[in-house]
């Protein structure tokens, strides 16, 4: 395959103009008086988003240098989309100014890599500054979880789905999104769990090459320990036939004959049973979840190695769910049948074990078995009018789902631009301290003195860049940005702009904040993505044309 290679300014030049374009694409898009982009896609409607991630999946540029540059976005999209659910149009607008900025830089004779350093050091004082801002979710007001949900999902009816969520099953609670054709919304709470453990072998899947499971009202078989013989299977697989319903094994291991059991009964057609790995890690960790799986399916764990025969079984040691959906990573169980008090008096047990411990691992894992006990699984049905509707929804609810969650984890902070304005100030009074430093370099030492100064002019970029958000915010809102930034680095730290209402006031006593991750990671994100185009010398293309990615 023929190649292309490109080397110093037009090299870096061309991954700029990448960035750049998406930038300008998305900046009409950020902040609560945004406007939406039109993605057209082939043989299909087109997409109204004000999403950055969404644009991002879809931004393709005939410029394969151009494109290449669109790639390094769309694969920071993707993370911060995963992780936090918001900060993606942020993260570009910031990356812009940044790339434009260095090149200037650059091309006045500045080397690339003091700049970067000066650019890494100013993040790290602007997200230290951030992160001794921050205060936790609950501190900010009572709207405050519902605000972060609607900056992240653009959607009021999402936001007030999402907050009615995590009021119903609290912060531990699992919150699952399945939109629906219907004319209203709700929320339903059913008991189920949520656990990162797969099916034991794709192999249990037939003719699907791996991919998922959807499993209807399936009875649930909870065993201890590594299941290896088959006749252990055989009375609750004579059940499921005859019943014609499926079954789902969770055990420590399944392996030997039993795994050979199932897979032939599958393959043969002759039931529908699969089994996935128990949460946990095994010993004792593992066998107290499967407990709590029994508890919320009303099942008996079944432990052959202490005593269980298959002639003893019957109907009753089976648990039962409503919808089982299984991944080669993930197990997802909704509607348990198991008794609403027997899972409350373990989720009280577990509370006070919590109240006694302090190593953070042990924590986590005893609040996700209360969330499992106690908060069950909170479905979100959002409404949708069509079919291409109900794609959009789900993103959105899953975008204000996940900045919720980081908001939840890591705190909250300021929001309206102002947690990137406080960034700006203590990346500006390291700038200013690192140029007193360029002083202390003798007249004589050239090289050192132009590291020196190429460091505070990396620090002076950004401390340039932070105000962008709040700027580019008010310029959507019909305001001059450029004044509203000037406007608010002259008021008091917290007090700011609400761009809904168009009144100045203290914006964290009014709830709009951000997740305190969101602000961070789009600081870091950007800088590193900078830097990498700054740093490019060269960059190698492919000749061949782009394939055909019309959607």
């Amino acid at each position: 395959m023929a190649k292309r290679i490109y080397f110093d300014a037009e090299a870096r030049q061309g991954l700029a103009a990448g960035i750049t374009l998406m930038a300008d694409t998305v900046r009409p898009t950020l902040g609560p008086r945004g406007r939406r982009v039109a993605l057209a896609r082939r043989f299909m409607a087109p997409i109204f988003s004000n999403d950055g991630s969404s644009i991002a999946t879809e931004f393709i540029l005939e410029d394969k240098l151009a494109n290449i540059g669109v790639q390094l976005f769309r694969k920071v999209a993707n993370q911060m989309e995963g992780d936090i659910g918001d900060g993606t149009t942020t993260t570009i607008l910031l990356a812009g100014e940044l790339v434009k900025g260095g090149l200037r830089l650059l091309a006045g004779g500045a080397e690339a890599r003091a700049l970067a350093a000066g650019l890494r050091a100013a993040a790290v004082a602007a997200t230290q500054a951030i992160t001794d801002d921050s205060c936790p979710l609950s501190a900010a007001g009572p709207n405050a979880l519902r605000q972060v949900a609607l900056m992240a999902a653009h959607d009021e009816t999402i936001a007030n789905l999402v907050a009615e969520a995590f009021a119903k099953v609290g912060e531990f609670g699992l919150i699952e999104v399945e939109p629906s054709q219907a004319v209203r919304s709700w929320v339903e709470v059913v008991a189920g769990m949520v656990f990162d453990q797969g099916y034991i072998t794709p192999r249990l899947i037939p003719g699907k090459d791996g991919g998922a499971v959807d499993l209807k009202a399936p009875f649930v078989m909870v065993m201890e320990g590594n299941v290896t013989n088959g006749d252990d299977l055989v009375p609750a697989l004579e059940l499921v036939k005859q019943r014609a319903i499926p079954l789902l094994l969770v055990a420590e291991e399944v392996s030997g004959e039993a795994l050979s059991t199932l897979i032939i009964n599958n393959v043969r057609g002759i039931t529908r049973a699969y089994a996935v790995r128990a949460p946990g890690f095994g010993g004792e960790r593992s066998r107290h979840m499967l407990a709590d799986l029994a508890a919320i399916t009303g099942a008996e764990v079944l432990t052959p190695v202490r005593g269980y025969r298959p002639e003893q079984f019957h109907e009753g040691m089976l648990g039962r769910v409503a919808r089982a959906w299984i991944t080669d990573q993930r197990t997802r169980l909704i509607g348990g049948a198991g008794d609403a008090a027997v899972r409350e008096t373990r989720a009280n047990a577990l509370r006070k074990e919590l109240a006694g411990t302090r190593d953070d691992y042990v924590r986590d894992t005893l609040e996700r078995r209360i969330g499992w006990l106690s908060g069950g699984v909170a479905i979100l049905r959002p409404g949708c009018n069509s079919t291409s509707h109900i794609r959009e929804t789900r993103f959105r609810a899953n975008h204000g789902l996940a900045a919720v969650r980081a908001a939840l984890a890591d705190g909250v902070v300021t929001g309206g631009g102002l947690a990137y304005l406080h960034g700006a100030r203590s990346a500006a009074v390291l700038a200013a301290d690192l140029t007193k430093q360029v002083a202390a370099h003798p007249l004589g030492a050239d090289f050192a003195r132009q590291m020196a100064e190429n460091r505070a002019a990396g620090a002076r970029l950004l401390a340039t860049a932070l105000p962008m958000p709040l700027r580019q915010m008010a310029d959507n809102a019909g305001l001059n940005g450029g004044q509203v930034v000037q406007q608010a680095l002259e008021l008091p730290p917290g007090q700011g702009l609400d761009l809904q209402t168009m009144t100045w006031g203290d914006l964290r006593e009014q709830g709009i904040v951000d997740p305190t991750q969101v602000v961070i990671q789009a600081i870091q994100k950007a800088v590193s993505l900078a830097n990498l185009v700054l740093e490019s010398n060269a960059v190698v293309v492919d000749m061949d044309p782009l394939p055909d990615l019309g959607k």
